[in-house]
């Protein structure tokens, strides 16, 4: 059984974002890249983000290996990848 990564998952409702947790099996993790596009939007439209989000905050995208899944976490890729590198390693040490 893997360990499993809480990230926080950002989504677009409507024209608003929305923040929410999901957890994310690390082996099956295919890349992580940084996406300049979210950070753009939060800085030229604050008021479409949740409270609690700064303009310092940076964002990832995930690529799963299953079904091609791909979704938007708050937090740069080195970030995630230190996430998903801990997982690994506590599921090879347990």
């Amino acid at each position: 059984m893997s360990n499993l990564v809480r990230m926080t998952k950002v989504d677009r409702i409507g024209n608003r974002y929305q923040l929410s947790e999901v957890y994310v099996n690390p082996e099956n993790v295919a890349y992580v890249m940084e996406n300049l596009r979210m950070r753009k939007n939060l800085t030229e439209q604050k008021e479409l983000w949740p409270d609690g989000i700064s303009d310092v905050h940076r964002f990832s995208t995930v690529h799963m290996n299953s079904n091609h899944t791909v979704f938007h976490v708050v937090g740069d890729p080195s970030l995630v990848q230190e996430q998903i590198l801990t997982a690994k390693k506590m599921l090879l040490k347990g």
